[in-house]
């Protein structure tokens, strides 16, 4: 069986933390720390089944979640790929938490249209 990839987003918060055990029975997770390793995830690897934002990724070129967001939809416009099965933001950023949720559900809503 395959599993599915999960892409969990954060500088500083390991997926362990939040993820029991048995979740890694379905799923791999890829522990993603900044921008351009989400980058390159997902041009190597496409869109995952599932992707967790954090906004604050506390790195030295000032990318954030956000960016990471965008990032994302523009992939998918471009390869015209759908987004991620489910997504979520678990940043303790209120405003940067409605930004990333807002990028994401604005582009859902537009492909139903």
């Amino acid at each position: 069986m395959n599993k599915k990839i999960v892409f969990w987003i954060d500088d500083e918060r390991c997926p362990d933390w939040f993820f029991p055990k048995e979740f890694y029975e379905e799923f791999t997770v890829i522990w993603i720390k900044d921008y351009h390793m989400f980058e390159f995830y997902l041009v190597h690897l496409g869109v995952p089944y599932e992707i967790h934002f954090d906004h604050d990724l506390g790195n030295s070129d000032m990318h954030t979640g956000l960016d990471c967001a965008k990032l994302l939809v523009q992939y998918c416009m471009d390869n015209c790929e759908s987004l991620p099965e489910r997504y979520a933001c678990h940043s303790s950023n209120p405003s940067g938490r409605d930004n990333i949720l807002s990028v994401l559900d604005s582009y859902k809503k537009s492909l139903e249209l």
